[in-house]
């Protein structure tokens, strides 16, 4: 009877395990394609702003914020600022770039310029067309770009996997990651947040060097009536 019981019990205990781990991978494929879509729609939106910051420590620390405009419902309109610092010093106004009524604006630490949108390939009335690296992978592919998932609410947290984003960032085996985790908020379908933090090593001919890497987005007004800002001054610059 002894034997009988525990025989019974492992087979519980056997067929519970085997639940919780089917439960684990549905909700980690459910979390991966919920992710993948909600990005889809953020980046293929036509109104958006986006704002982020970029941290790097490599022997030397490099920092950054930026902040997206754009609005596109009707003509293109985008205001893309950049501000950063190297060791610590800041460097005011390092990027600014415009589009507005088929022309182009960049104010480059300074040095002001302006020129024809179709300079960068954008034909009088074109819109900016979104990019979506992801849209070829099949379902089981997005998946497994994940480790693991946790989610809370709006909240999901992802593992990575490391060694295949080294090699999508750099095929050619220079960048290796040890650690890869990211933070998203998704509400109602739309990718809200997102915060990156990676950690490996890379290497330039015989030497080796450590990083890190945190880099966070928040998008706001995703599709909505965004207003892109522009200097008062933009028509002289260049001139």
């Amino acid at each position: 009877m002894k034997k009988l019981s525990k025989l019974i019990t492992a087979l519980l205990l056997c067929l519970f395990l085997t639940a919780c781990s089917q439960a684990g991978e549905n909700e980690k494929k459910q979390a991966a394609l919920t992710f993948f879509d909600a990005l889809h729609k953020t980046m293929t939106a036509e109104s958006m702003e986006v704002e982020g910051s970029a941290d790097i420590k490599a022997g030397t620390s490099i920092s950054g914020d930026f902040h997206l405009y754009l609005n596109q419902k009707d003509d293109l309109q985008l205001a893309f600022l950049v501000n950063g610092s190297a060791m610590g010093i800041p460097v005011g106004d390092l990027f600014n770039f415009y589009i507005r009524d088929g022309r182009t604006y960049l104010n480059a630490m300074g040095t002001k310029s302006q020129s024809l949108a179709e300079n960068i390939g954008l034909k009088p009335g074109e819109k900016l067309e979104s990019w979506d690296p992801f849209l070829s992978l099949t379902d089981e592919e997005k998946v497994n770009c994940f480790k693991s998932v946790s989610v809370k609410g709006d909240a999901y947290h992802f593992v990575i996997d490391a060694a295949d984003l080294a090699y999508t960032l750099d095929s050619m085996g220079s960048t290796t990651l040890s650690r890869a985790d990211m933070d998203a908020t998704i509400q109602d379908g739309i990718l809200q947040g997102l915060k990156l933090d990676l950690e490996g090593e890379y290497r330039i001919s015989d030497q080796s060097q450590p990083f890190t890497a945190a880099i966070t987005m928040q998008a706001r007004d995703v599709d909505g009536n965004v207003t892109v800002p522009y200097p008062a001054d933009l028509d002289s610059w260049g001139k």
